[in-house]
């Protein structure tokens, strides 16, 4: 099985983008697709997979299947016959460990690898559906969030709230630059990218912040690929030496946007745990 790909970029894609994902996502969607083909030539026997490769698991919480990639959760996009999924309520709560292989997992294009003594474990990952709500349809989502940091609040504050250093923790996350800033007032531009199989999502979104010192950063769109996106980052001291670090976000776009449902909520389920993950580490490392 060979892939291969011309492209020619916009004037506005940098180059590096493409040659980042073609080294780390490209092998590891070619070795997935491997191993689904030779499960299935081979009925439901196991076959061993390689360290780094794709791992998959599946689970049911809260009746909703749910498949386990990476450490993270993403939802089927297919509901029990009868089910209404406009509200439907899907949670995650306490901790999400990862298998031992998995520790050491490649995070993205930009090469970001998870290689600590510890699994990529978050407190909780919360996803509520409004779609209904909507006049003329669209997707509309709220998202929560959480991670506790083995740090006082202040130096989970001071990482955060540095907003042009952030590329160098989050993973994608290729651009964060301060546009402007008035007091606790900050306009930023952020810039990612994401690598699927045909297509390579790239993402910008300058972002209006309100700072409230060592407590809240709240957010909301200026400019970007959604109708709506707004939400906060929530600091929460818990005794002497922890800190829970909170992520909410509300987003409604329509449906006819390039974001589809099923890559939201990949991005909910899989790369925002990976997110927060590797925010602790840097922070408690």
């Amino acid at each position: 099985l060979s892939y291969e790909v011309n492209v020619i970029p916009r004037f506005n894609f940098p180059a590096i983008f493409l040659e980042r994902i073609i080294r780390s996502d490209l092998p590891v969607n070619l070795r997935a697709l491997a191993y689904r083909v030779e499960r299935n030539v081979l009925g439901n026997q196991k076959l061993p997979l390689p360290e780094d490769d794709l791992h998959k698991k599946s689970l049911v919480i809260n009746g909703t299947s749910v498949k386990k990639i990476n450490g993270s959760l993403l939802e089927n996009d297919k509901l029990a016959p009868g089910e209404d999924k406009e509200g439907l309520d899907t949670s995650i709560s306490g901790s999400l460990p990862t298998s031992s292989s998995e520790l050491n997992c490649n995070w993205g294009i930009f090469g970001k690898v998870c290689s600590l003594d510890k699994p990529c474990v978050v407190d909780e990952v919360h996803l509520r559906r409004f779609d209904g709500l909507l006049e003329n349809g669209g997707v509309h989502r709220c998202v929560v969030a959480s991670i506790t940091v083995k740090a006082p609040v202040r130096e989970v504050w001071n990482v955060m709230s540095s907003y042009e250093t952030l590329p160098e923790i989050v993973p994608n996350l290729a651009i964060s630059k301060i546009l402007s800033r008035d007091n606790n007032k900050v306009r930023i531009l952020q810039e990612g990218c994401k690598g699927l199989l045909y297509m390579v999502l790239h993402a910008r979104v300058v972002l209006d912040l309100c700072e409230q010192l060592e407590q809240e950063i709240s957010f909301e769109q200026a400019e970007g690929d959604f109708d709506s996106f707004q939400g906060k980052w929530t600091f929460e001291q818990l005794g002497n030496h922890h800190t829970l670090l909170k992520y909410s976000v509300e987003s409604k776009m329509r449906k006819d946007t390039f974001l589809s449902e099923a890559i939201m909520e990949e991005v909910i389920y899989e790369d925002l745990p990976s997110n927060l993950c590797a925010i602790r580490d840097y922070i408690e490392n």
